[in-house]
């Protein structure tokens, strides 16, 4: 009986294990997600290796100088350690000789080392194509790619070239990314010759793409794609940018769009590798910028001030003698200008006003300025007041330095703006003539419209 009875258990055996949780079939992917997942993550990072004591390096490197790259005299593990050493491998006669042993098969030796030194000196070795014919030959005989070492043996022939850096450039424009993220998916360091070469191919080619823009909206998204994704690299090198910042400016749709314009210019005057071109601290930001592109710049600010000031500054708006006309047909000829608000203004500017602009101080309650410094022979300062009754004064910008000081002084009396040593002064009226005698005082310091 008690056998019957144990038999009967042992039939019921598997059909209770079937109902428990730790019976039911495995799904490999979901229980070994966090596996896969962290297998994933390390082929996608190259192997390093440690590095050689520096001073079997040396004189590895010493000897193979000495016998002119005759790599017959060294031991596999010599010649394995010599491939990884970035002077050695960047020598013509070197590469020339180990690319023969590996195609011999006398020799194996690691890609990953070659991959790095070839990426960090992109095209700058004696003779590139030997590395690049080596690192492919080596790539190919790889046992159980990675699949990032699949990538590289997919792309060998755009990737291990003289193309390398457009290759890389027409990716990111065609997916809208960052170089970053493309150099990132084939572990490429965006500070390596590669890495650089490929920004600046990428902002040539955005240049041509921009210039092709059919309308308004293509160019916007275009620009903040530059702002964004192209520019926002510090690894991107001065010329680069430069360059970039210049075509963008001197392009058809800073004139078309207003948007495109004041995102660009807010762009220019909060990136600290340019800033305000107008203030001296920046000007080294700006030596190596297209003159044309800068002066632009300048005038785009100078164009805003002049409007904040005659709109704003200006009691109820009343510009009765038309000097805001009169001032923007002179944008293009300025190179400084700078609003001063009296007291009263500036506390009607905090709290009418939501855009940051930049000012200097009027101690006098009651009288606001406006500067701007125009280039010339001499250049010339000129002064306008926000108040009637005032006349415009003239200087020479060099005695406007020496006797009332530079255009970022932090506060200014009224009586010093109207200093004894000014050239000349026009008062408005009467109306409709003061414009004649300033133009053409302006005129004769070689300050013309147009």
């Amino acid at each position: 009986m008690k056998t019957d009875a144990a038999l009967e258990r042992l039939r019921a055996q598997p059909i209770t294990l079937r109902e428990r949780f730790l019976a039911r079939p495995v799904d490999v992917n979901v229980e070994l997600r966090t596996l896969i997942s962290t297998a994933a993550s390390l082929f996608t990072i190259s192997p390093r290796f440690a590095a050689p004591d520096e001073q079997e390096v040396s004189a590895l490197r010493k000897r193979c100088q000495e016998c002119n790259y005759n790599l017959s005299q060294f031991s596999k593990r010599e010649i394995r350690i010599l491939s990884r050493d970035e002077v050695t491998v960047l020598s013509g006669k070197f590469l020339q000789s180990a690319l023969a042993l590996v195609l011999e098969s006398v020799v194996k030796l690691r890609v990953e080392p070659l991959l790095t030194i070839y990426f960090n000196q992109w095209r700058t070795m004696e003779e590139p194509q030997l590395l690049e014919r080596l690192i492919s030959l080596l790539i190919h005989r790889v046992q159980n790619a990675s699949p990032l070492m699949r990538r590289y043996r997919e792309e060998s022939d755009q990737l291990f070239s003289s193309a390398a850096d457009s290759f890389l450039a027409r990716e990111a424009l065609s997916r809208h990314e960052a170089i970053s993220v493309v150099l990132s998916r084939r572990s490429i360091g965006v500070t390596t010759k590669l890495g650089t070469a490929a920004n600046a191919a990428a902002i040539k080619q955005w240049i041509v793409d921009l210039n092709r823009t059919p309308d308004t909206d293509g160019a916007l998204v275009a620009l903040q794609f530059l702002l964004q994704r192209l520019l926002s690299s510090n690894s991107i090198d001065a010329r680069s940018l430069h360059l970039a910042v210049a075509a963008a400016v001197l392009s058809q749709w800073s004139e078309r769009s207003e948007a495109f314009k004041a995102q660009l210019l807010a762009f220019v005057l909060h990136d600290s590798r340019l800033g305000d071109p107008r203030y001296p601290k920046y000007a080294p930001n700006w030596a190596s910028m297209t003159p044309t592109a800068a002066q632009k710049v300048r005038s785009w600010l100078a164009q805003r001030d002049i409007v904040f000031f005659f709109d704003f500054v200006l009691p109820d708006r009343r510009d009765p003698h038309h000097r805001k006309d009169f001032w923007l047909q002179y944008v293009d000829k300025v190179l400084e200008s700078q609003v001063a608000l009296c007291p009263e203004d500036r506390f009607r500017l905090k709290s009418q006003v939501k855009e940051q602009m930049a000012y200097t101080h009027i101690k006098d309650n009651k009288v606001s300025a406006f500067l701007m410094r125009f280039s010339g022979h001499p250049e010339i300062v000129v002064v306008e007041f926000s108040q009637s009754g005032n006349a415009v004064y003239l200087y020479d910008a060099n005695k406007f330095r020496t006797e009332i000081g530079t255009f970022q002084r932090l506060s200014f009396w009224v009586r010093e703006l109207k200093n004894p040593c000014h050239l000349a002064k026009y008062t408005h009226y009467p109306p409709g003539q003061w414009q004649g005698k300033v133009r053409s005082f302006l005129a004769s310091c070689g300050i013309r419209v147009g």
